[in-house]
């Protein structure tokens, strides 16, 4: 089993993956790019047995790679703040999407906290905040 990290390279992504992490410390392979750079889950070649956790990157610009990666069998947790259009629905798939206003990305930390932290690693929720 391979577990993968794609997050956003900006602050919001390194500081959700530095949360998890340390919370739940586990090898893995990490896929980010620079900030902007938002389509990563194309980058990601997970199949049956394989957990994905993506932070901080819209799921509405990576839907058709979210969908080849539930499709191939992978597990995905989905921490995110940005636009994401309509949910997919798959046993596979916890979602975690947090409507915040601009003016409240403060608050991001502390739902990555709520949402991932405090439930445990091995939970399976889907949730929007």
């Amino acid at each position: 089993m391979t577990h993968y990290y794609a997050f956003n390279g900006d602050a919001d992504g390194l500081c959700a993956l530095q949360q998890l992490r340390l919370v739940d410390p586990r090898d893995a392979t990490l896929v980010t790019g620079v900030k902007r750079d938002i389509k990563l889950l194309r980058r990601v070649h997970a199949t049956v047995g394989d957990d994905v956790t993506v932070l901080d990157i819209s799921l509405d610009a990576n839907r058709d790679d979210l969908r080849r990666l539930l499709e191939a069998g992978a597990t995905v947790r989905y921490f995110d703040h940005h636009y994401a259009g309509e949910l997919p629905q798959h046993r596979n798939l916890e979602a975690h999407i947090v409507k915040l206003p601009t003016s409240a990305r403060a608050h991001w930390s502390t739902a990555i906290s709520r949402a991932a932290i405090a439930r445990g690693p091995s939970s399976r929720p889907s949730a929007t905040i």
